[in-house]
């Protein structure tokens, strides 16, 4: 069978081959002419009718054209991709040259605050240390006023140890020496027997008469008048 080509409002050619549609056109984005089986989703076939076929040719013109339109879009893109890319190159070139002298200027200034820093911690290090040898001279001071004050306190309590023991010993020594009188004393008076209690040696002195006639001790005197 003859092969028979029609001509629609779409670019190429519709023919049939074998009682099916085929379409023979360069689509958008091609460099060359191509036949085509015009067969709808899924179909192992061309289509045998001719409004589908148009249809369908229709449907791929459409799809390349969106395809060329959207390659064309991204190829512009990619240009004004590169182009801002080149852009922000070099507004990027231009920040980090501002920030190094930025940062440079930054590190100077920190430079010359850390070194006044210096100045001040050296000064304060040295009001410190001035400081602190008047310290260690006042705690000195006071502790040779201590100490001192310590060893005085010392002698005067063994002063005072000695004082008491030769106070402790006078004091005895009296006592013995009172004793002695006292027994020396004792021994001239003229002694008798206490008629109650029969005690010798109560000085007649200390002996109470009483009325019974009877001469008592201070003893005995005490139980009777109590």
């Amino acid at each position: 069978m003859a092969d028979k080509s029609f001509k629609v409002s779409l670019p190429g050619s519709l023919y049939q081959k074998n009682n099916r549609w085929w379409w023979k056109v360069k689509l958008p984005g091609e460099t060359r002419i191509k036949a085509r089986g015009l067969k709808s989703e899924g179909a192992q076939f061309a289509t045998t009718q001719l409004e589908e076929a148009e249809e369908l040719a229709r449907v791929m013109w459409e799809s390349a054209i969106r395809s060329e339109v959207e390659a064309e879009a991204r190829a512009k893109a990619g240009e004004k991709a590169k182009s801002a890319a080149a852009e922000m190159a070099a507004v990027k070139a231009e920040a980090e040259e501002t920030v190094a002298r930025l940062k440079s200027g930054i590190m100077e200034t920190v430079a010359n605050a850390k070194d006044q820093c210096e100045a001040k911690i050296r000064q304060c290090h040295q009001m410190v240390a001035k400081a602190d040898e008047r310290v260690r001279a006042e705690v000195e001071k006071r502790a040779a006023i201590e100490a001192k004050y310590e060893e005085e306190l010392r002698q005067y309590k063994e002063a005072l140890a000695q004082a008491d023991e030769r106070l402790k010993a006078e004091a005895e020594a009296r006592i013995q020496a009172e004793a002695k009188l006292q027994e020396f004393v004792g021994g001239v008076k003229p002694t008798a027997q206490c008629e109650c209690c029969g005690k010798d040696g109560v000085p007649e002195e200390e002996l109470t008469t009483i009325d019974s006639g009877q001469r008592l001790c201070p003893d005995c005197l005490a139980v009777l008048r109590g």
